[in-house]
């Protein structure tokens, strides 16, 4: 299971990282938002963002024609041309998502150390470090640091739609 929720705050998301690892549930992580994710499918990107997501949004708006009204008047949605826009450019966000794990501040967060298989429901239970690790970053990187990152390719790896098994990842590493 892989929930979405959308939240700002830092005590809503720690709990429910804490509470992911009780339950062994994967969480598609996104910091600042979901928004990064969209804009992965167009171009790279990089650089802290302190939690806004202002920056995210307006090169969202210019790197395609179908997303530039995106957030003006509250509308997020994805369908009819914005859905169009994204078919085919999930490998693509999927691998601009998985090079900024190599470029956390922490410097020992590393793609390659990341897990995508289905989780065994009958393993001993991990912390919520350790659960969050299965992302590539490492146990002690916290969280909100984790400034950009968007989890959301390891639900397409573990979904079949993206593969990276043996495959060298962007920082010359070998796959998981």
């Amino acid at each position: 299971m892989w929930p979405a929720k959308a939240t700002r705050r830092d005590a809503d998301i720690q709990q429910a990282l804490r509470d992911a690892a009780v339950a062994k549930i994967e969480v598609g992580f996104s910091h600042p938002s979901f928004d990064l994710w969209l804009l992965l499918h167009f171009q790279s990107f990089a650089g802290a963002q302190s939690g806004s997501s202002k920056l995210v949004i307006e090169k969202l708006r210019n790197a395609i024609g179908a997303f530039k009204d995106y957030d003006k008047r509250n509308d997020k949605s994805i369908k009819g041309v914005r859905r169009e826009a994204l078919r085919g450019r999930e490998k693509t966000a999927a691998d601009n998502a998985r090079a900024l794990v190599g470029t956390c501040v922490s410097g020992a967060c590393k793609a390659a150390q990341s897990k995508t298989e289905p989780v065994d429901r009958d393993a001993p239970t991990e912390s919520s470090a350790q659960w969050s690790a299965r992302s590539g970053h490492a146990a002690h990187c916290p969280v909100l640091e984790r400034d950009p990152c968007t989890d959301v390719w390891r639900l397409l790896a573990a979904l079949g739609i993206v593969s990276y098994t043996k495959v060298a990842d962007l920082r010359g590493e070998t796959g998981f």
